[in-house]
């Protein structure tokens, strides 16, 4: 009688023997339930041979249960792996995962990606990480990202970085945004610096942010810009706060308008200018306000002259 005459529940009661007597026929010859019927002692018994036989239809019957007892020296081939839903993929011990080579852990989908435990994550090297494509790393979950070391974090490439989406860029925890390196922080857009949450835009160091470009700083809301602290702004080059739009000048704290130099103060056009609101200047000194040019004074409003102190 045919394998594939037995049912599932015969199937599962296979001794080991009876399984390692199968031909890759015999193994082609099953369905997808009849596949995840073999039970776990069975499943650690066949060969890479016999696992090769399976085909993608097969594969999709595999169970999370069934996975971590495949031989370590078994790796399932690109169109299995392909097949592998989020459940079967987070099944795959580290062993199974680090023995994936880029061709391999390419073929697997972004649901796939997502299925990987923080830990099972974590065990890919540098070469496997940067070898992932945009759309599997849209498949990583703010959890698995939250739980990579600045190790784990430090193995994208910077456009791998410029690919990660908001929710995923802020699940980096603070000590690994701080850890970013000024080549990955290259890889952000301006509307994913325009993202960053207020804790990891804190985090950044003086040496981060100055890498910035003023592109990527044209991204900065005014939200963002609100929420800087003094020693945060600070971080910020002379050419970074020039390049400021007026509206995003219109955000920052009279303190922070107040610690501007001269050199950048003056630098200021009168569209910039013109984002200032009267509020503003009443937290200016009278040090601060003797840094305008007379040209930028003339061409102050009303409204912000009236905000200047008397004193």
């Amino acid at each position: 009688m045919s394998i594939s005459m037995l049912s599932a529940a015969q199937i599962s009661t296979l001794s080991v023997t009876a399984i390692q007597s199968l031909t890759t026929t015999d193994i082609a010859s099953l369905n997808a339930t009849q596949i995840g019927a073999i039970n776990t002692t069975d499943i650690a018994a066949l060969t890479s041979t016999q696992v090769g036989a399976i085909t993608s239809a097969q594969a999709k019957g595999l169970t999370a249960t069934q996975i971590p007892f495949f031989q370590s020296s078994v790796i399932f081939d690109t169109t299995q792996l392909a097949v592998f839903s989020g459940a079967q993929a987070g099944a795959l011990t580290s062993t199974q995962l680090s023995n994936l080579d880029t061709t391999h852990l390419g073929s697997l989908s972004s649901a796939a990606l997502g299925g990987l435990t923080s830990a099972n994550f974590s065990s890919l090297d540098s070469t496997q990480v940067q070898s992932l494509s945009g759309a599997q790393l849209k498949g990583l979950s703010a959890n698995q990202l939250g739980g990579l070391s600045t190790t784990d974090v430090g193995e994208f490439t910077s456009t791998q970085i410029g690919q990660l989406s908001a929710t995923q860029l802020n699940a980096l925890t603070t000590t690994d945004a701080a850890a970013l390196t000024t080549t990955q922080l290259s890889g952000l857009t301006s509307t994913q610096v325009g993202q960053l949450s207020s804790a990891n835009l804190s985090a950044l160091t003086s040496t981060q942010v100055g890498s910035l470009s003023t592109t990527q700083t044209a991204g900065l809301t005014a939200n963002q810009i609100k929420g800087l602290s003094t020693t945060d702004f600070g971080d910020f080059s002379t050419t970074q706060v020039a390049a400021f739009s007026s509206a995003q000048l219109g955000a920052l704290s009279s303190d922070n308008l107040s610690s501007l130099n001269s050199t950048v103060v003056q630098t200021l056009s009168s569209t910039q200018l013109g984002g200032l609101a009267a509020t503003q200047f009443k937290g200016l000194s009278a040090a601060d306000v003797g840094e305008f040019t007379s040209t930028q004074i003339g061409q102050l409003t009303s409204a912000q002259l009236g905000g200047l102190s008397t004193t």
